[in-house]
């Protein structure tokens, strides 16, 4: 196995404007055609954005600037089998943004080209690629302009009335598509990934506590737990989500952990123990 060095991401200028336009398996072509095929921007925008139309390869570059591709990424990987291929980029395994263009390529190659054998974990146990996409967009579209004091009011704004898994919402003259799974990440993101009981919170390699507050998210974990379960016809929304971590949100499913109403607080009662803790709350929580 050959494993090339990777010249390093480049986000200067990037904007989510273009990536934002199009569906994630036409942003995995355009991955895929850059850095493996080395076809040009103009070339990527005909065959697989803008077909009859002449957008001079821009819808493409917007894509690949806003991952960090380049000039220097295009063809990089040309006549490289594409198991070196996924090996080379594990090797940047603690960081997110290389770990996006590896899951691209290997959505691509599962798709169209053959099956390989290789031990991904490294990755996805790291960096799921769902929750990895979904903090992605939040930080870097939904949030990216709005200061620190005003993040928790963007992400709350993010609408989750709508109960189709393919969500839009335009701002200005840009839409944007998201779904229920990204309304649960920006739960997580609310709460910096802290239970709303405990107070505990999981870090994954990579973490710094230099780090701004959105650069920290990509490298925390939790869970979201239904207060209402979707089995019982719980909704899919923000009202009906508490952020957990994985210890309290199996108190939640075993009957330990109970939510009520006290003195006009939800709060958490352990059942066992006793013991009574007033939920951290941010956001509005109905119970049923």
């Amino acid at each position: 196995m050959r494993l090339l060095t990777i010249p390093p991401l480049d986000f200067t200028n990037s904007r989510p404007r273009e990536f934002n336009e199009f569906s994630d398996e036409q942003r995995m072509h355009i991955v895929y055609g850059w850095i493996v095929e080395g076809k040009a921007t103009r070339q990527l925008d005909s065959e697989f954005l803008c077909p009859g139309k002449d957008y001079r390869g821009y819808k493409s570059m917007g894509i690949l600037h806003y991952l960090g591709l380049r000039r220097e990424h295009q063809g990089i990987f040309k006549g490289v089998p594409i198991v070196d291929v996924l090996a080379s980029l594990m090797q940047y395994a603690t960081d997110p943004n290389f770990c996006m263009i590896f899951y691209y390529i290997r959505d691509y190659v599962a798709k169209y080209g053959t099956v390989v054998e290789l031990d991904e974990s490294s990755i996805s146990n790291t960096f799921p690629k769902d929750s990895l996409k979904d903090q992605s967009w939040i930080k870097n579209t939904w949030t990216k302009s709005y200061s620190a004091s005003r993040l928790d009011e963007r992400l709350i704004e993010l609408p989750d009335d709508n109960e189709n898994e393919d969500k839009i919402v335009k701002c200005k003259d840009v839409i944007y598509h998201y779904s229920s799974k990204t309304i649960k990440e920006s739960l997580k993101c609310l709460y910096d990934f802290r239970c709303q009981i405990c107070g505990d919170v999981i870090l994954r390699t990579g973490w710094n506590k230099d780090f701004s507050r959105a650069n920290q998210w990509v490298y925390l974990n939790a869970d979201v737990h239904h207060i209402l379960p979707l089995s019982k016809h719980g909704p899919d929304k923000r009202a009906n989500m508490l952020c957990l971590c994985p210890s309290c949100h199996r108190k939640f499913h075993t009957g330990e952990f109970e939510l009520k109403e006290i003195n006009n607080k939800i709060t958490c009662i352990d059942q066992l123990l006793g013991h009574k803790r007033v939920v951290n709350q941010k956001h509005s929580i109905i119970l049923f």
